[in-house]
């Protein structure tokens, strides 16, 4: 059995709440200031928060019906 998640992650750039384009890349999925602490952030509205969520789901989903052994 096999199973493509090629619709999956082409929806999840599509629909996204931002535009990816071929050129983004980053050498790195982490940045130089992913422990820094920001005083002045806000919190994220529930919209926001609701769909930074789907997306981490969806990611794990994915990832877990290609990769088991992660």
């Amino acid at each position: 059995m096999r199973f493509e998640q090629f619709g999956k992650v082409a929806d999840m750039i599509d629909n996204g709440p931002v535009k990816l384009k071929r050129s983004d890349t980053a050498m790195t999925l982490a940045c130089n200031d992913l422990m820094s602490r920001d005083n002045d952030a806000t919190f994220l509205s529930i919209q926001r928060k609701d769909q930074y969520h789907n997306i981490v789901a969806n990611g794990f989903i994915l990832t877990k019906r290609s990769r088991p052994d992660i």
